[in-house]
């Protein structure tokens, strides 16, 4: 079995996918460049070059649409989610674009791959990206046969509480017989991957929040079915 590993910023795997890092074949990081920060670029090539797991990067361009959409309300398209209308123009137009660039060039990484895990369809906490990503991965594993996990830790109210209504408006209640996985993380593992970005100056996540001792992973797609659909 070959498991792939498909995360949109490099640092998202330590923080959703930590438990499946040591026996995942490949980890990609779909949308490692960002546009307006050649630094924030720099510090993640930089960690790339150092990191204990093999990673390759997509030669893509981060949208950098974080908070552009309307996650009270939102609404879902083929390339992800519809943006707010006060979204920059040149940010929509690339966001749009990255979604035919994202299924040409994961492509070949998901037909090569039995066993996926990626983000899920509500982008975790409702992050624009992340629910690209997925609606790539899973347009693919459709047209390969694959199997793809997600990650299950925030509960509609943890979402609501953070103005994410994605899970809630379009994704519930989970379909009867949804398969589960629960995972162990690596804490030790998860401080030296800390380490490593933040040494570098490349990691975007909170100090604050704490990674869990077991992680939930739910089969979106299964053998090329999807299973969690929008309702």
């Amino acid at each position: 079995m070959t498991t792939l590993v498909v995360v949109a910023h490099p640092d998202d795997e330590t923080i959703w996918f930590l438990p499946t890092l040591e026996n995942a074949d490949l980890i990609v990081a779909a949308l490692p460049r960002h546009p307006r920060s050649q630094e924030l670029t720099a510090a993640r090539e930089a960690v790339q070059r150092e990191f204990p797991f093999r990673m390759q990067f997509l030669p893509i361009d981060s949208a950098a649409v974080f908070r552009q959409s309307d996650r009270m309300r939102p609404k879902l398209a083929p390339y992800g989610v519809e943006l707010l209308e006060t979204c920059p123009a040149d940010v929509r137009e690339r966001y749009i674009g990255n979604y035919d660039k994202l299924l040409a060039a994961l492509d070949p990484y998901v037909a090569g791959s039995s066993e996926i895990y990626s983000h899920n369809p509500w982008g975790e906490y409702g992050h624009e990206a992340h629910i690209q990503v997925w609606s790539a991965v899973s347009r693919l594993a459709e047209r390969h046969g694959r199997s793809v996990w997600v990650w299950d830790g925030f509960s509609n109210e943890k979402l609501l509480a953070r103005g994410v209504r994605t899970r809630l408006e379009h994704y519930t209640p989970l379909p009867d017989g949804l398969r589960a996985r629960e995972l162990q993380g690596d804490i030790e593992m998860y401080e030296r991957l800390k380490g490593l970005y933040k040494s570098h100056g490349a990691w975007t996540w909170a100090d604050t929040d704490d990674p869990p001792s077991s992680y939930r992973y739910l089969e979106a797609v299964r053998e090329g079915s999807r299973l969690l659909r929008p309702e």
